[in-house]
């Protein structure tokens, strides 16, 4: 055998380990994500339905931006800081230190339970007069502001 036939062997040899490797650890690996993926399902329908009676929800979502920064850590390891905007990754943890060091641990409950006992709208379901209701008085309000700002 020459030097190139022995090289092309040894080449195809990694690359069958290699993928053979990848095979059995995507058949080990596949039902585990099913497993995860309907629970990130779960959660994601839970967290958009109490979302959705908030009056402003369009916004990227400490949710949503908690998963791509677990899928971050996933590829780039545990000591990844973040690349071109120099965060640091948004693990459930780290977002709830942030809460909890910038309004108190029960911060949360807190703003929901006022909300709750006030029968204010942004927890009323949105087809209901409540909601509508407290809608308009928001957008008259946004809209004064912008008159007074133009005025100043």
């Amino acid at each position: 055998m020459n030097l190139r036939d022995c090289m092309e062997a040894i080449a195809n040899q990694e690359f069958d380990t290699a993928q053979a490797g990848i095979h059995h650890g995507m058949k080990v690996l596949e039902p585990k994500l099913r497993e995860v993926h309907e629970i990130v399902r779960e959660m994601a329908a839970m967290y958009w339905g109490v979302l959705d009676k908030q009056a402003m929800h369009g916004h990227q979502s400490t949710f949503d931006q908690m998963l791509w920064d677990y899928f971050t850590l996933t590829q780039r390891g545990e000591n990844y800081k973040g690349s071109a905007n120099h965060r640091d990754l948004k693990t459930y943890e780290v977002v709830q230190q942030f809460y909890a060091g910038k309004f108190g641990s029960e911060y949360g409950r807190k703003v929901h339970l006022h909300q709750a006992l006030n029968g204010k709208w942004p927890l009323a379901d949105r087809d209901s007069e409540l909601f509508q209701k407290g809608m308009k008085a928001y957008l008259n309000q946004k809209e004064k502001r912008a008159r007074a700002k133009k005025a100043s």
